[in-house]
């Protein structure tokens, strides 16, 4: 896989982290407003929803 294919692939895959990264916050603030009544923004939430995103991602490709 040469250049042009190279990069087109890498943006796909970094555009598939990000669905499946705003998918899984979506899930998650629902989840929360539903349990807790309200959504919390944290941090740590953000980090978490990014490392289960890219894991998913790269275990299911």
């Amino acid at each position: 896989m040469g250049g042009r294919e190279g990069v087109i692939h890498f943006l796909l895959d970094v555009i598939g982290v990000v669905v499946l990264y705003l998918v899984i916050s979506l899930i998650w603030m629902a989840a929360e407003k539903l349990i807790y009544g309200q959504i919390t923004p944290r941090f740590i939430d953000d980090v978490v929803a990014l490392v289960l995103a890219v894991s998913l991602y790269f275990n299911f490709k």
